[in-house]
């Protein structure tokens, strides 16, 4: 069986435009007014654990990962939607492979190989994820690298793919409006 996922009404008002602010009233979940013009830089990934909707009318906000981290992942079964704000620069880079620095034996297995990037913006790992009149500026995603074998640096594993520079979605629902 499946139940439909109810957004608590929470009607929160983000007054100021940090992290701080923001990561408090999604933590909280319910629908969060961004009260505020400006620039909200994140040092982590928002993880969406419960129903959020963030909402940007009437004011001019972005939230940048300033090039060094994923802005939000959205967990399996809850709803994230976003509505009029940017999302700019988020990145995710992908774990590298492990090296194997055994001897050489063909017994065994070879250096791993990365694992992708996903996401740069937005991961959904199962939610149901709704993006209207946003923007997705300058977010990028890069598979890790290939472990080697020994001290032999031509023989490595494969690198990771990059998958969805602003978003990645896996298991979930995904809605762009404009």
């Amino acid at each position: 069986t499946s139940s439909d996922a109810t957004l608590q009404i929470t009607n929160a008002c983000v007054a100021a435009c940090d992290e701080s602010s923001l990561r408090s009233a999604v933590q909280a979940g319910g629908v969060i007014r961004l009260c505020c013009d400006g620039t909200i830089l994140l040092t982590s990934t928002l993880e969406i654990t419960r129903d959020v909707a963030l909402d940007g009318r009437q004011h001019a906000v972005t939230i940048s990962g300033n090039g060094s981290v994923r802005l939000f992942s959205v967990h399996p079964g809850v709803t994230f939607s976003i509505t009029n704000l940017t999302l700019a620069n988020g990145y995710h880079l992908g774990a590298n492979g492990t090296n194997w620095v055994g001897q050489m034996d063909p017994s065994h297995p070879p250096p791993d190989a990365g694992k992708p990037g996903e996401g740069g913006a937005l991961l959904n790992e199962g939610g149901t994820v709704t993006v209207v009149d946003s923007r997705l500026v300058a977010n990028h995603s890069q598979g890790g690298e290939g472990g080697f074998l020994g001290a032999i640096p031509f023989s490595v594993g494969k690198s990771g793919a990059a998958r969805g520079g602003a978003i990645a979605s896996r298991n979930g629902v995904l809605r762009l409006f404009d």
